[in-house]
């Protein structure tokens, strides 16, 4: 499913964005509004692999403006215990790319919150990344949020999402100043 795109004009003011599918605009706008708009964070498949979606829906109608949903990893060196208990019991439940692409997509589709997907660099590299924005961006991804993208990497993986209509979240590396 190919999804249009917005142009630069519809950014918000002094942001560079290029070519967008529709939900990265308005999650863009949420993250720079003043107050920062309401977001949570949940592991696909946690609690349980279709619990995931009803509580996202739930959050999303209780006032969350924006859901970041995880691609659980059974290494997250950047989690804190909560979450990495959590990614576990997503994986023990089974839960693969294919079955995230599945949460993501109806997180998408049934509430009004954009959909900022958080996921370590392995599991994008390994799935191909250009395919890997794609397939996030059918889903109905907004952006992505990536906290271990190694800066050799960074640009390439810019691309890939930026040409998929994606807003990527970056961090700087280790060590940088600015």
């Amino acid at each position: 499913m190919t999804k249009p795109v917005l142009s630069r004009s519809t950014a918000p003011e002094g942001l560079p964005v290029h070519n967008v599918v529709p939900g990265a605009v308005q999650l863009i706008n949420r993250l720079v509004q003043s107050p920062p708009a309401p977001g949570v964070c949940l592991s696909a498949g946690f609690p349980t692999p279709g619990l995931d979606v009803e509580t996202l829906q739930m959050l999303s109608a209780a006032g969350a403006d924006v859901l970041e949903i995880g691609l659980p990893a059974a290494h997250t060196p950047h989690d804190g215990p909560v979450v990495a208990e959590a990614n576990q019991r997503s994986l023990a439940h089974g839960t693969s790319t294919e079955r995230f692409f599945t949460t993501v997509r109806r997180a998408a589709e049934t509430t009004q919150a954009g959909v900022l997907v958080m996921t370590y660099w392995e599991p994008g590299r390994a799935y191909a990344p250009d395919q890997f924005a794609l397939e996030l961006a059918a889903a109905g991804a907004a952006g992505t949020l990536i906290p271990d993208l190694p800066p050799a990497e960074a640009a390439a993986w810019s691309a890939a999402a930026r040409a998929a209509g994606l807003h990527n979240l970056q961090f700087p590396p280790p060590g940088h100043r600015q």
